[in-house]
């Protein structure tokens, strides 16, 4: 389907779609649009450089060359695979070097990057820049509200190669990635628990240390589990949206919600 073609009076021209009046100034994202608007394609991303496809054969090929590229940049000191050297170096710098030179003068909280910092500013101020327009979730991170939008629109972008798995979150991809190579590296040390992300590991260990973050609005109840607060809130109090239960470390809302 041809774009209605627009030239501005600098020259710039730009591609209209004639159906829902789709407009950029690029022949290639035109495309894009037209196949997964129009022509009912289903776009893959790549869950390390945000390539898309829309031929499953493609896709495949190119996250082999991944596999095969991941295999130079391995930190040796805790053989976590990384796609360049520059981001091996930044998480060598960070978790292990513990290089962390950018101090909030408000809190004396120190982060490895500007970026970072910025980010836990907003702490300090409430004055979170970035807003979903259909609930009350707030972030100072754009890409943060791009992946919590997707709750709404039930996009999943994100799929496994190997399953029909398919998520809305290229993290929670590659954690799932790791059920089929059977690398759990994140063990718990009172028992014999082990998972593949460090988060998972942290929610476990609540069992151990009775901690119990997520708390009840509307009552008294309180939980180590954020889904036995979300079927709580739902079962009690009928409430089923997204809901604000504590401040996370970092200053940002957690936000949960059982859309």
């Amino acid at each position: 389907m041809d774009p209605l073609m627009m030239t501005d009076i600098n020259g710039q021209t730009s591609y209209m779609c004639v159906l829902d009046n789709f407009c950029t100034i690029t022949r290639e994202k035109y495309d894009d649009h037209v196949k997964t608007a129009h022509m009912g394609e289903k776009e893959m991303y790549c869950t390390q450089c945000d390539k898309r496809f829309f031929d499953r054969s493609e896709y495949k090929m190119h996250m082999v060359k991944h596999a095969q590229d991941e295999s130079q940049w391995k930190c040796p000191e805790c053989e976590t695979k990384f796609t360049t050297e520059r981001s091996r170096t930044r998480h060598i710098k960070a978790v292990h070097w513990g290089q962390k030179n950018h101090v909030c003068f408000q809190c004396a909280k120190a982060f490895y990057s500007k970026g970072e910092l910025k980010n836990h500013s907003y702490s300090h101020t409430g004055n979170y820049p970035f807003a979903c327009k259909v609930c009350d979730f707030k972030t100072s991170n754009a890409t943060h509200l791009k992946k919590h939008k997707r709750k709404h629109t039930g996009e999943k972008p994100w799929e496994c190669e190997h399953c029909d798995f398919a998520t809305s979150a290229r993290s929670n991809l590659n954690r799932h990635m790791m059920t089929h190579t059977g690398d759990k590296r994140f063990k718990c040390d009172q028992c014999t628990y082990k998972t593949v992300s460090a988060s998972g590991l942290k929610s476990h260990q609540r069992i151990h240390t009775g901690e119990k973050p997520y708390d009840c609005s509307d009552c008294e109840y309180k939980s180590a589990f954020s889904s036995n607060l979300l079927a709580h809130r739902k079962t009690k109090h009928g409430v089923t949206g997204p809901i604000i239960t504590s401040t996370s470390k970092s200053g940002l809302p957690n936000t949960l919600s059982n859309l």
